[in-house]
């Protein structure tokens, strides 16, 4: 199984040939983890956080779906485990218990964040269904910026108009600033 299921995407996009279909979809799922910072699947991954003077870590990959170990210098500490969301914009936090981190200290995190094959979230998944239908729909255009036939009228985007408008969808989706 993908990410993303191959004969939805086919469905939404148009796209008959599974290699060019899936072709798209790897290129967008990359497009976005480049401006998000991490990959959309789920992998486990260590962290180092520099600390706030407060009891909370948070986490820069979403969803969280596991936390191993949590570790300041030596000690290991322990957490709550509250720390899941499929919330894509809240951070997830790391509650720490009868502890804080400190701003000169800096904490060890294991985890494991992403999404499962076939997991995504329906938001990310028409993003990247759009993106796909759009490429594919900008092959057929003649180049034209803009033209009108009586009471009808046709404008195009730039290249740099749409991957201005996918990264504002992609920052509005995770959250990011």
């Amino acid at each position: 199984m993908a990410l993303i299921n191959l004969a939805l995407a086919k469905t939404m996009t148009g796209i008959t040939d599974d290699t060019t279909c899936q072709f798209y979809i790897d290129a967008t799922l990359k497009k976005i983890e480049k401006i998000i910072g991490y990959p959309l699947a789920s992998t486990k991954r260590t962290d180092y956080i520099q600390g706030l003077n407060t009891e909370n870590i948070w986490l820069y990959r979403k969803p969280v779906t596991a936390i191993s170990l949590v570790k300041i210098g030596d000690k290991i500490l322990t957490v709550n485990t509250d720390y899941t969301t499929r919330d894509l914009i809240t951070k997830p936090v790391i509650k720490l218990v009868d502890n804080i981190l400190c701003t000169f200290e800096e904490a060890e995190i294991e985890s494991t964040a992403g999404f499962a094959d076939g997991q995504v979230d329906q938001d990310i998944q028409m993003l990247i269904f759009n993106t796909i239908k759009a490429y594919e729909n900008s092959l057929t255009e003649n180049g034209l910026k803009s033209y009108k036939i009586d009471k009808i009228s046709y404008d195009f985007f730039s290249y740099l108009e749409k991957n201005e408008s996918f990264m504002n969808t992609v920052c509005d989706i995770f959250g990011l600033i």
